[in-house]
């Protein structure tokens, strides 16, 4: 059996930049179920310029694929509303590899096909069976998704209030999308919303929420001229929409990423709550260890709850999404279509309401969607 400082279950984004922030000289596994990193991909591919500066890292061409002037929201009733925020179209399974590869750059061993059956305790350390081989550390990171191995076997919360997400990448003609990330809001969807991100030469056409999503979507496509049957790639997954799941962390066990809830619950984005919690959560676990105290880990829940993307009012702002009429997201899409930011003067949103009374009573809902579009704008995507 083999000893280590930390173990790191999960090879996405949190899980290779929890392992990249361990203090050097500790000695960090990290382990992945899949067969490659980055595969299958799970993500339609957003990713903020600021989510990269935040962490010190620069877009590259190796997996940068386009970059994104911002997002356009598109109301039910056709009209739609900017955010200027730039960004990048990424290709995940290279943007996985490449954060990956730093981790072993700092210093974590990589081992995939490696499935968790196991944890338990044994003389104040963990035990993790994989079945040919088992590996016991004081910490144990559980980056490993929504529906999360670690917290099941750890005993720990799992999230509950999930969307699934289906996306299909399909060619599109030259010219034919401009560079924004275009969201289309629907009542039908129960909070979610249909989405194309160009890539190029293809672009991610998807939808997450609730329903039955393939025909959703096949109509969608067919009604944006694109051909749902030239898709060349399906991809799906499940993306929590909750809220932080509590607590994060027991016993040197801690949550990262989705598999903490840690993602934006209004668009389901999760890029970078899962870099930042990543490093919030691998600098904490080195620090337990150098002080030989597994409960110093809690240090990574309570500041994890201080950041933007942790905020109540955002899981709130996703309940309200999924209550919203088709009427109610076009109004509220006409408040801000003449701006580049999403952060409405709250005279313009009152004048607005005094020329559309039958919305008053949504005036309390309205306001936490506001508090939430100011924090989105604030911390990005």
């Amino acid at each position: 059996m083999a000893s280590w400082d930390v173990i790191v279950v999960g090879a996405g984004p949190a899980g290779s930049m929890a392992a990249s922030a361990v203090r050097p000289g500790q000695r960090v596994l990290l382990v992945d179920k899949r067969r490659v990193v980055g595969h299958p991909v799970q993500c339609a591919g957003g990713l903020s310029a600021q989510a990269l500066s935040w962490h010190g890292l620069k877009p590259d061409p190796s997996w940068v694929l386009v970059p994104i002037e911002g997002i356009r929201n598109w109301s039910p009733d056709g009209t739609s509303s900017t955010l200027r925020m730039k960004g990048y179209e990424v290709d995940r399974a290279r943007f996985d590899q490449a954060l990956a590869a730093r981790a072993q750059e700092h210093g974590a061993e990589l081992r995939l096909e490696r499935r968790l059956r196991a944890l338990s305790r044994h003389d104040g350390l963990w035990r993790a069976d994989f079945g040919a081989e088992q590996h016991e550390a004081p910490i144990i990171l559980g980056a490993d998704g929504p529906e999360s191995t670690v917290a099941r076997l750890a005993g720990l919360p799992r999230n509950t209030r999930l969307f699934l997400g289906y996306q299909y990448v399909l060619p599109v003609r030259e010219g034919m999308l401009e560079p924004w990330f275009e969201l289309f809001w629907s009542s039908a969807l129960q909070g979610g919303y249909t989405w194309i991100f160009p890539r190029g030469e293809t672009a991610n056409v998807g939808v997450g929420g609730g329903g039955f999503l393939k025909p959703y979507l096949d109509a969608f496509c067919r009604a944006h001229g694109l051909d749902p049957e030239k898709r060349c790639e399906i991809n799906a997954g499940k993306i929590p929409v909750g809220g932080p799941v509590s607590p994060l962390v027991r016993n040197g066990i801690a949550l990262v990423g989705d598999a903490g809830g840690l993602c934006n619950p209004c668009t389901g984005g999760g890029i970078h709550a899962a870099l930042h919690s990543g490093v919030l959560a691998g600098r904490a676990a080195g620090q337990a260890v150098t002080a030989e105290d597994p409960a110093q880990l809690a240090a990574y829940e309570a500041r994890v709850r201080r950041e933007p993307y942790a905020a109540p009012v955002l899981a709130k702002a996703a309940e309200i999404f999924s209550t919203l009429r088709d009427e109610e997201w076009s109004f509220l899409n006409g408040l801000s279509r003449h701006r580049l930011t999403r952060e409405v003067p709250l005279s313009e949103a009152f004048w607005g309401l005094l020329r559309h009374p039958r919305f008053w009573h949504r005036a309390r809902d309205f306001y936490r969607l506001r508090s939430a579009a100011i924090i989105y704008e604030q911390y990005g995507w």
